[in-house]
């Protein structure tokens, strides 16, 4: 009886030993493998990247989709550059006045956070504390990117430079601008020149404050279109406008008041 106790004991201690050195063997992420038993894990995935089949966390199938993910979000990500360039990058699309147009500036940031949420998705189901320096590195450089063009669209919005319009209205909005603010200085200056008791043009007069007024409408709508508020400089262009336009009708005005006199 104690003998073939014995002898079962011994039995159970070899095949704990063999249990042991098999698990031993298995292979960890990301190891290379062949098939799903050689992985501690008990998945050995086909990479979609590189010809080779790794030991990973996650099954072929949920591999796949992460995968699909991956191509459907980062497919446009280097259409203005790499990842640690889009600052630099984006700060070519500004105007020479330093603002930007925020639709963009939002569809960079969100292609950004997409592709890298795609990412970590991936890399922390399939491989979790054992992602590989190359992967690591595009998501360094994804979330440089993304505080990057977070920080850009911050400072623009302070600064009154991001307009919320697509391009082609904000560049109608300018050419409606020189069209009619053109001639703004001089007509501000010849009025300057009026003395209070000098006859003049009242009909030019009258053409003057009408052409203020329209400059003074088309930079309220330019103002308008900025996120939060305008820069100073957009503002003081809108303030010489109704200055202009004031001080055309109170001109009038007065002369309205004796066009016998003062009115040619």
């Amino acid at each position: 009886m104690d003998m073939r106790l014995g002898a079962c004991v011994m039995v159970l201690f070899c095949f704990a030993l063999n249990t042991s050195s098999v698990a031993q063997d298995k292979k960890s992420v990301p190891d290379e493998c062949a098939s799903d038993e050689e992985c501690e894990t008990g998945n050995c995935v086909q990479l979609k990247e590189e010809d080779k089949k790794v030991c990973l966390y996650c099954k072929q199938d949920d591999y796949e989709n992460y995968w699909s993910e991956v191509q459907n979000n980062c497919k446009n990500i280097d259409e203005i550059g790499r990842y640690a360039d889009l600052k630099s990058e984006l700060q070519k699309h500004a105007n020479k006045m330093g603002e930007y147009n925020l639709v963009y500036l939002n569809y960079r940031r969100d292609i950004n956070r997409n592709c890298l949420n795609a990412r970590l998705t991936r890399e922390n189901a399939c491989w979790k504390d054992q992602i590989d320096s190359g992967h690591k590195d595009q998501i360094d450089q994804l979330i440089e990117a993304l505080n990057a063009v977070d920080a850009l669209i911050t400072e623009s919005i302070r600064l009154g430079k991001a307009y919320k319009v697509d391009d082609d209205q904000f560049d109608e909005l300018l050419q409606h601008e020189e069209e009619n603010c053109r001639d703004l200085h001089t007509d501000f200056d010849w009025l300057s020149s009026l003395r209070e008791d000098e006859k003049a043009d009242c009909t030019r007069i009258s053409t003057v404050a009408d052409k203020a007024g329209d400059c003074r409408e088309v930079r309220k709508s330019i103002v308008d279109v900025f996120q939060d508020r305008a820069s100073p400089e957009r503002m003081d262009a809108l303030k010489e406008a109704e200055a202009a336009e004031s001080e055309a009708k109170r001109i009038l005005e007065i002369r309205d008041a004796d066009k016998e006199n003062l009115c040619l």
